[in-house]
């Protein structure tokens, strides 16, 4: 027979009839035919359970397609219509523009200039290849493993851009412009530059800004770290529909940039540009405060750094040029540094002496050159001694014999000694080994030593001797010159310890002003009749006979403390290496500002930080601030 499968012979014919007719059986269910069970007993329900796996195995199946597709069409719709969307739409960053910072005059210190930056867009992998972006690298004058990184953590996390340089000039748009036009993956995008109108002198005190991982620019120093929520405003952005070769069709959205708020501050930059030039790069800080109310209006650290290279964008040869730098530029020696404070903290213990009855007003003392205890001698800085002294005379000519025994106490004097417990006491009210609190990252505490500290330390007692030198200021404890400019204002003041301020006001972008208020860390931090004589010794410390022999003519009258602190290793003629400290307060009838001068290594408070200090006081006239 022939058929549509070919030809087939009789015999073959019978098998495949056969073999059809067993087919229908045990799909329809005969279970009982004799062909199919040879004539044995059927088991039904085995069968019966075999039929419905089969109707389920094709059922199922179908439910859960149908299942997923409602739920792809109808329940997530919204959902993978977004994911398409963002498959073909670029959203571009719109930088704001940085608060512009104000002195308390309202000149300008820090602004904004018009900038741009290069982005590569991450839509199409196949234009992003290594000699591409080694291409675009060269053009940029930038290291490409530094860009092959950038995109590879861009892409890594799902950015769909990746800020290849910012600040590039008009000349480098262009140049870039001619070579890349036809090219969809970069954009040149608007990105404004911040500017410093000061950056030497004010390098520690506004900082700089420099990109976070997103290519938004961020504080990262001074003012512009610590302000950084005020001066960055909000990020705007542009949302764009593109073609599968990136082009843009049309703007699907968009989110207007809002500019930083203003930043006024107390600071005087004619008078913080020039002390930063009074000191000429000798290490060392200038720190004026107004007394009243704690504002600062000069806060210098020498030698600063270009603040602008950072804020460019600074290349490596340079970034490692300052960190070579011996004087070490980026350190805030007015903020973070602790240094013995030297004859300056003689201050602190006259006023303890004092306050607990251990000296009294007119106690008069015949002081030697030096005290021996035991084996030990502690010498005076004059050898012969300055003979007959009271408390306020000690002060004014700096006799360490003299404090030796306010500190240690001695018998041949009758004095008692306040022993170190209660000179750090004393040394804690104004404000020593705690941060002040000032609007500023990064403020060092300082130091005050104790009797358990030193035991725990170095396992040994605390020695009469120990309470000597504390009391000259020398030894273990330790100050930053904002402290002791601190601890100045609150004995000009009588007795109110201010937290130090930078910032008066906040101006916000919506118009409202925050206005800074003053703040009293504590008040009566002594007796005003023991600050009256403090002022007294400070006074004549700049009168004839006294330390300050640089300002015994200065007009108006001022009260004044010298320090010279000795640290390091002796050299190999037995003497340390020293520290030069004055510290001011002017005019003397009417107390208006404290101003403290250091100098790192910087020699001697009389002969060294003083002429800076008359320099200083007569700009601060001159400009009509004294």
């Amino acid at each position: 027979m022939k058929t549509r499968f070919g030809i087939f012979f009789p015999s073959q014919m019978a098998v495949f009839k056969g073999q059809r007719k067993r087919f229908f059986i045990t799909a329809f269910g005969n279970l009982s035919h004799p062909e199919i069970t040879g004539g044995k007993p059927v088991d039904r329900d085995f069968w019966r359970v075999r039929g419905t796996a089969i109707i389920l195995a094709l059922i199922i199946p179908f439910f859960v397609f149908s299942a997923r597709l409602f739920l792809f069409q109808i329940i997530k719709h919204d959902y993978y219509q977004l994911i398409a969307l963002q498959n073909r739409t670029f959203k571009k960053t719109v930088l704001p523009e940085r608060g512009v910072i104000l002195d308390r005059n309202g000149v300008v210190m820090a602004r904004n200039a018009p900038g741009f930056r290069i982005v590569l867009k991450l839509l199409d992998p196949s234009l992003i290849k290594d000699e591409f972006l080694k291409n675009i690298s060269f053009n940029l004058g930038i290291d490409p493993e530094t860009v092959i990184k950038k995109v590879a953590v861009a892409q890594k996390s799902g950015t769909p851009y990746s800020v290849l340089k910012s600040n590039i000039s008009k000349e480098e748009v262009s140049v870039l412009e001619s070579k890349y036009s036809g090219n969809m993956a970069i954009s040149i995008e608007t990105a404004p530059v911040r500017e410093n109108l000061y950056p030497f002198s004010t390098s520690h005190l506004l900082g700089f800004v420099g990109e976070d991982t997103g290519g938004e620019k961020v504080g990262k120093l001074g003012l512009e770290k610590y302000y950084e929520n005020y001066l960055h405003g909000v990020v705007g952005y542009t949302l764009m529909e593109t073609n599968s070769l990136g082009e843009t069709q049309k703007t699907v959205d968009f989110g207007k940039a809002v500019a930083g708020d203003t930043l006024v501050l107390s600071i005087d930059v004619g008078l913080q540009d020039f002390s930063y030039k009074v000191l000429k790069d000798l290490p060392g800080a200038i720190v004026v405060q107004r007394v009243t109310d704690g504002s600062l209006i000069t806060l210098v650290s020498a030698p600063g750094f270009d603040a602008s290279l950072f804020n460019y964008g600074i290349n490596q040869k340079d970034y490692q040029k300052i960190l070579d730098d011996p004087k070490n530029p980026f350190f805030d020696r007015a903020l973070s540094g602790g240094y013995a404070p030297g004859s300056v903290f003689k201050l602190i213990v006259a006023a303890g002496a004092l306050s607990e009855g251990n000296i009294k007003l007119g106690q008069v003392v015949n002081v030697p050159g030096s005290i021996r205890i035991g084996s030990f001698i502690f010498r005076d800085w004059k050898e012969s001694g300055h003979g007959m002294v009271d408390i306020t005379r000690a002060l004014g000519v700096s006799s360490d014999v003299f404090f030796y025994a306010l500190g240690g106490g001695w018998q041949e004097f009758n004095i008692k000694g306040l022993g170190v417990e209660k000179i750090s006491q004393y040394a804690s009210l104004f404000g020593l080994g705690a941060v002040s609190g000032i609007d500023m990252p990064e403020e060092s505490s300082g130091f005050l030593p104790s009797k358990d500290w030193k035991k725990s330390v170095y396992g040994e007692d605390w020695y009469i001797g120990d309470d000597f030198i504390t009391a000259i200021g020398q030894g273990f404890v330790q100050a930053t010159p904002l402290q002791i400019n601190n601890a100045t204002a609150a004995v000009a003041n009588g007795g109110s310890l201010y937290k130090p301020w930078l910032v008066s006001r906040i101006e916000l972008a919506s118009g409202e002003k925050i206005i800074k208020t003053e703040r009293v860390i504590r008040s009566n931090i002594v007796a005003e009749d023991v600050l009256n004589v403090v002022r007294e010794g400070m006074k004549k410390a700049c009168s004839i006979g006294g330390t300050a022999y640089p300002l015994f003519d200065f007009t108006p009258q001022i009260g004044c403390k010298t320090g010279t602190s000795e640290y390091g290793e002796k050299d190999k003629y037995g003497n340390y290496k020293t520290h030069a400290w004055i510290t001011v307060f002017a005019p003397y009838d009417n107390p208006e500002y404290a101003l403290t001068v250091f100098l790192e290594g910087g020699g001697e408070g009389s002969k060294d930080a003083t002429p800076l200090a008359r320099e200083i006081l007569e700009g601060m006239v001159r400009m009509k601030i004294l």
